[in-house]
């Protein structure tokens, strides 16, 4: 039979019965070494032979869960089922630390001093259904049933206590316990990009890559997100943002007003004035960029706006009276030390230069970095988040905010009532031509003339504490759940 006909045989046989001969030794040891000349030193440093071209991969920071750094100091093992702890396992030293404490309370029927341990734990780690159950017994043996009706309703929303990550609010701003009680598995505990955080440094990682959004809750982390879109996406993050240039342009108040001038819809922000001696006054005086009121201040003169806005050079103005008033003291005409001034004498002379300086500022432009605004009274103001994608405004939460003053700046204001309220198609309308090329939620706050016409102050390109606090949860859970299924 020729060469054809043992092939065929061959092939005929049964898989088992087919022998496999093994390469000689001396072709082994040969393919041996070549591997080993190929891969050690790759290996050597650390880097696989993929990499090699490359170099080594760019670091990141892997941000653990509280459950993973449990894991990792062996305390508080998860029973293979995922229903709690095992039996035995040991117990988070803090958190027994916190359940000691709480079971004092239960003993000693103390409600209040539960609550605010459970509010504590909420500002370090997050709280166990075995907290609550003790919160809750120390506020029933104590007869307080509005703490304890609290704490069970803060239970009932949060759920699952050990429900999986699915949207990340970026950085911490101790937002967690109201963002959890949305339902859905939202967290507020990344702590990127933090105060120190500089380009360059590692970018964090998700628990679990391509299941978890990272929704930035301050202006600087908005931009790097919007910065480091692709490099986040790659390493698992799921991601709702646009170019960093339209993030820079809604949250400079500056720029925005600006903006809005520019492109025809002035009639809906508060006039604006660039040099003091030009504004009408009241007005409001205020960074171009920043949060939560600081710095921001009614003003009734031009004075009072250079007082706010150059405190630096107001401080300097102070400095140089004092100091010829402290030489003048120690070295007169004749050489000897005198008495010091009378305090009040001292002052007024401060006093008489600051005015002589603010009479020759207030007539000079403020520059970029602040804003001067017409003040529009009223104790009603809205805040509205809106979700958008490429422009186009995909849904709409609205809060409307009673204050107990006409005239005031937030934080620092009593606050009457919030609540949940539709948004008009002209304001809706209005929200739409100002968030052209943008993708992400961002909130719009303003106020209404007594004509009506909408009245915008400010925009913020990321979740506000509207949206954190005061717009109902199953609302929240709603406009999170229709961008987690659009883009998922």
């Amino acid at each position: 039979v020729g060469k054809r006909g043992r092939r065929k045989a061959s092939a005929a046989k049964p898989a088992a019965e087919v022998e496999t001969e093994a390469p000689p030794a001396p072709l082994q040891e040969a393919a041996a070494a070549v591997v080993d000349e190929v891969e050690k030193p790759l290996w050597a440093n650390g880097l696989s032979p993929v990499w090699a071209p490359f170099g080594p991969p760019a670091p990141h920071r892997r941000y653990e869960s509280a459950e993973e750094r449990r894991a990792r100091a062996g305390v508080g093992r998860r029973r293979p089922d995922g229903g709690g702890v095992e039996e035995g396992a040991a117990e988070d030293p803090d958190l027994a630390k916190f359940h000691e404490e709480l079971q004092r309370c239960v003993e000693g029927a103390d409600a209040a001093k539960a609550a605010q341990l459970i509010e504590e734990m909420w500002k370090k780690k997050e709280p166990t259904p075995k907290s609550y159950k003790l919160a809750i017994a120390a506020c029933d043996r104590a007869d307080d049933e509005v703490r304890a009706s609290l704490l069970r309703e803060d239970m009932r929303e949060i759920g699952a206590f050990r429900e999986a990550t699915r949207f990340h609010m970026a950085p911490a701003v101790m937002w967690n316990r109201q963002v959890r009680r949305v339902g859905c598995g939202v967290r507020n505990t990344v702590e990127w990009p933090g105060k120190r955080w500089q380009d360059g440094e590692p970018l964090p990682v998700p628990e679990r890559p391509g299941e978890c959004w990272l929704i930035p809750s301050q202006d600087p982390a908005a931009v790097q997100v919007a910065r480091y879109q692709h490099h986040l996406r790659h390493l698992g993050w799921k991601v709702l943002t646009c170019h960093a240039d339209v993030i820079e342009r809604l949250r400079n108040k500056a720029v925005l007003m600006q903006w809005f001038q520019d492109n025809g819809l002035g009639e809906f922000t508060p006039a604006s004035y660039s040099v003091p001696s030009k504004a009408k006054f009241p007005c409001i005086i205020k960074p171009a960029m920043g949060t939560y009121g600081r710095d921001t201040a009614v003003a009734y003169s031009a004075e009072e706006v250079l007082r706010t806005a150059c405190r630096n050079d107001i401080y300097a103005v102070e400095s140089k009276i004092q100091h010829e008033i402290d030489y003048y003291s120690r070295y007169n005409k004749n050489g000897k030390d005198e008495e010091e001034e009378n305090w009040s004498v001292t002052m007024e002379k401060i006093d008489k230069a600051i005015l002589e300086w603010c009479e020759e500022k207030q007539h000079e432009e403020l520059g970029d970095k602040w804003v001067l605004q017409e003040l529009v009274p009223g104790q009603y103001e809205f805040s509205t988040t809106l979700l958008v994608f490429q422009g186009e405004i995909l849904d709409v939460a609205a809060t409307r905010y009673q204050y107990g003053a006409e005239v005031y700046v937030w934080p620092r204001v009593e606050l009457l009532k919030w609540e949940y309220v539709a948004v008009p198609k002209a304001h809706v309308d209005i929200f739409r031509k100002a968030v052209v090329g943008f993708s992400g939620i961002l909130n719009f706050n303003y106020k209404l003339r007594k004509d009506g016409k909408i009245c915008i102050f400010e925009a913020n390109p990321r979740v506000g504490g509207d949206l954190a606090f005061d717009i109902p949860k199953p609302r929240v859970r709603a406009m999170l759940e229709k961008m987690d299924a659009l883009f998922c």
